[in-house]
């Protein structure tokens, strides 16, 4: 009977010991805020831990960090714009690299929720006119969504001033301190500035159409050789991402918001809850890729690119086959 206890003993001992060491790792590299709410839900709510995976996540200063961090093998995977990979593989990027970029979209995450907000006093795109907008890169990314933005409204590249200041939370704070006049940021960091008189002249979305944004990505290279690794990640993630648009799970979802992001107001969390489980934009159905987006991007960067190419496919930078052998054993 003794022999019995102590084998049921080690074996509840060894069991979650085992259980960790089986745990893969994989290095996850996003931006911070609640762009990357469904990150905060995977590992809140256990859903890297029932893929076996231990997820290290690092939040980025600025997409250059990021796009540097994955070439160099110190990330698996990113979470980043769509702009990016098309950017980089393109050499059209911010930085160049000795080795060639094999960067692809593997699935979604957010599509639209670009909005570009301004200082209290500027209620007009003209009164841009001669002003300094702070840009995370001056190449790629929304940077270029900013340029369609601003010359649809008017205001052509030249009629005034950009200044490289990385993620949104810098180009935030530089807004809020008066040094520049306005920036591009990601829904839902346009909510605490509005609140406090900020404005916000433009939606891409309405204005525009729909644009792929965030997008999951890694180099074919790894994703190669460690596809059961990624579809793990993506049953994960679109997990989290389901699980996180699923209005019953609203207030644990805000609490799960409130928790990554600290002094959070329980009404700012609701309006990014509202504003990123939305019909028309905001974090993708089952984080699937969205072709029209992808388009749109393209368009953009055939029009603000440099140096100058013709891009026409949209697939030439996606592999959806790791998302749709994910799915299928979910």
């Amino acid at each position: 009977m003794k022999r019995l206890l102590l084998s049921v003993v080690l074996a509840v001992l060894v069991l979650p010991l085992a259980h960790a060491q089986s745990a893969r790792p994989l290095n996850l590299i996003i931006f911070p805020g609640g762009l990357s709410w469904p990150i905060f839900v995977a590992q809140d709510k256990g859903f890297f831990e029932k893929e076996g995976l231990a997820v290290k996540v690092t939040e980025t200063p600025g997409s250059v960090f990021q796009i540097k961090g994955i070439m160099a093998g110190d990330f698996d995977v990113a979470m980043t714009p769509y702009d990016n990979v098309v950017a980089y593989q393109e050499g059209q990027g911010e930085v160049s690299f000795d080795t060639p970029v094999d960067l692809f979209s593997f699935m979604g995450g957010i599509s639209s929720t670009l909005r570009l907000i301004t200082r209290p006093e500027i209620t007009s795109f003209a009164e841009l006119k001669g002003k300094t907008l702070a840009v995370d890169a001056l190449t790629t990314g929304y940077t270029l969504v900013m340029y369609k933005l601003l010359e649809q409204s008017g205001l052509p590249p030249g009629s005034y001033q950009l200044e490289r200041l990385g993620g949104t939370a810098s180009r935030v704070k530089a807004l809020t301190e008066g040094k520049v006049a306005g920036t591009m940021v990601s829904s839902p960091q346009e909510i605490l500035p509005e609140q406090n008189g900020f404005k916000r002249l433009g939606d891409v979305q309405p204005i525009l159409g729909n644009y792929q944004a965030l997008s999951g990505v890694a180099r074919r290279s790894w994703a190669a050789t460690h596809a059961d690794l990624l579809q793990s990640y993506i049953r994960a993630y679109v997990a989290a991402n389901d699980w996180l648009a699923n209005p019953a799970n609203r207030s644990e979802a805000i609490k799960v918001y409130q928790d990554h992001l600290p002094n959070t107001p329980r009404n700012v969390a609701d309006k990014a809850w509202e504003a990123m489980v939305s019909p028309t934009e905001g974090f993708q159905p089952h984080a699937k890729f969205d072709a029209s987006g992808a388009e749109m991007a393209l368009a953009i960067r055939n029009q603000y690119g440099t140096p100058k190419k013709t891009l026409g496919d949209w697939k030439k930078y996606v592999d959806e086959s790791y998302y749709e052998q994910a799915l299928k054993k979910h």
